[in-house]
């Protein structure tokens, strides 16, 4: 047992040696009443040991899909680097469901999907450092105005 989660539960070390095979992943059901109303809806991983943060995108390390104002997001930070932002090809439309995946290669390259579609559109071939240690993240901000965001199925683990 590791402080703040479970190795393969809750918690992942990139590049592990460890069996079953080290690759993981983050998926997230959820609904969004008015994406105008969005300033931040993310669904990934972060490093498991920084401190929390109130912006959402301050992690020393993280990388998510982010819903914001109905265009799906890749978004992504590493070794406290310059935090990117690029739209993908995925949208979310008012009144709509969605599946936002992320998943994590056993070397720690990660790709994003949306209704189990692989976004490719300016996918930045994001990968975490071997021995970074990361947890499932979610994080939601409303706009100026309000939305409904209401989650009915989260899933993660190895994959």
């Amino acid at each position: 047992l590791l402080a703040g989660g479970l190795e393969g539960y809750d918690i992942f070390t990139v590049g592990s040696t460890a069996l079953p095979k080290p690759a993981f992943y983050f998926k997230v059901h959820l609904y969004l009443s008015d994406v105008s109303g969005t300033d931040d809806c993310h669904v990934g991983f972060r490093i498991q040991n920084d401190a929390v943060e109130t912006t959402g995108v301050a992690y020393t390390d993280f990388c998510s899909l982010n819903v914001d104002a109905g265009t799906v997001k890749i978004e992504d930070r590493l070794n406290s680097d310059t935090a990117t932002s690029v739209s993908s090809e995925g949208t979310m439309t008012d009144g709509s469901w969605a599946w936002l995946e992320v998943r994590v290669s056993s070397a720690g390259l990660v790709s994003f999907y949306q209704n189990g579609v692989q976004l490719t559109t300016n996918d930045p071939s994001f990968s975490f450092d071997a021995g970074d240690i990361v947890t499932p993240w979610f994080y939601f901000r409303n706009a100026a105005h309000l939305t409904d965001c209401v989650i009915d199925e989260v899933e993660f683990g190895l994959q």
